[in-house]
């Protein structure tokens, strides 16, 4: 038998510790330590520990300042009351990340929130939602056979995962960035639009690419300097080396990237074309 305990750094562990029992509808209790706490399932399964920065060696848990919390990381839990987790979880935080939708590869459905320290957690249900599956099948299979003129089979739209980001196949150039675009669900789209337009125009070599399923903007042979990632809310604009720019971007506590989240209404092009500017003139990130 084999078990995985995942820990993460928190700053309080007694308070993160109340946060994920709430998060869990588990029973109150306090944790075994002020810097350590076990998150316990109902059959005695560790479901996640918590551990307070720096109080051991231990290189990857003794400073929040190098690194973002939750970069490269995502709590994914999947619950057996989803509804009522969903309930907890409008308690705990102002907002959700990501509402409640069911997501196309495990046909279940999941929400998204961050913890008290900036994890990104999501939660799943734990079996199939088969009312809302069902109800997506057939408008899949009628696309799926559906045939243009000359009996070609007419081009779907691509798939929109969590946050309503479109999935498009890695590529380079500035067609498949145009086709994330143009699949930017709303007003998104608009704001994809102008970010492009303002890139090209202050910036007449870029390089771009798709990546992960984010639009990459980069010189050639200096490497990638902006990344554009949508979420449910907004429209992350991420710059590599964030940390240079002047003024630094607001998002991120990591030692390069910082970021801004974009809404509907708030993209300030001065600004923006400013940060393009400066990105652009710094040594990028991998190869472009």
């Amino acid at each position: 038998m084999k078990r995985t305990w995942t820990i993460i750094g928190v700053r309080d562990v007694p308070r993160s510790f109340k946060w994920y029992q709430h998060l869990f509808g588990r029973r109150p209790r306090r944790p075994g330590h002020s810097y350590f706490g076990q998150l316990l399932d109902s059959d005695g399964t560790v479901l996640l520990c918590l551990h307070q920065w720096g109080i051991e060696d231990h290189p990857s848990l003794m400073n929040p300042a190098e690194g973002t919390p939750g970069n490269g990381l995502l709590l994914f839990f999947r619950v057996d009351d989803f509804d009522r987790a969903l309930k907890r979880a409008r308690t705990l935080v102002p907002r959700l990340e990501e509402e409640p939708h069911v997501n196309a590869n495990t046909r279940t459905k999941e929400f998204s929130l961050r913890d008290p320290d900036g994890y990104y957690v999501t939660m799943s249900a734990l079996s199939g939602q088969q009312g809302e599956v069902e109800k997506r099948r057939p408008a899949r299979r009628a696309l799926k056979g559906a045939a243009g003129k000359g009996g070609r089979r007419a081009s779907l739209k691509p798939a929109l995962l969590s946050g309503g980001n479109p999935r498009i196949a890695k590529a380079v150039g500035d067609a498949p960035v145009q086709a994330y675009i143009a699949a930017m669900p709303g007003w998104k789209r608009d704001v994809g639009r102008r970010l492009d337009a303002l890139i090209v125009r202050n910036v007449p070599n870029v390089r771009k690419a798709v990546k992960w399923n984010s639009p990459f903007y980069g010189i050639e042979g200096q490497g990638w300097f902006l990344g554009i990632h949508v979420f449910t809310h907004y429209v992350k604009v991420g710059f590599f080396r964030g940390t240079s720019l002047r003024p630094v971007p607001p998002g991120g506590t990591g030692k390069d990237a910082r970021w801004i989240d974009i809404h509907e209404h708030d993209l300030d092009e001065a600004q923006m074309a400013k940060w393009m500017k400066q990105a652009a003139a710094l040594p990028g990130w991998g190869k472009s």
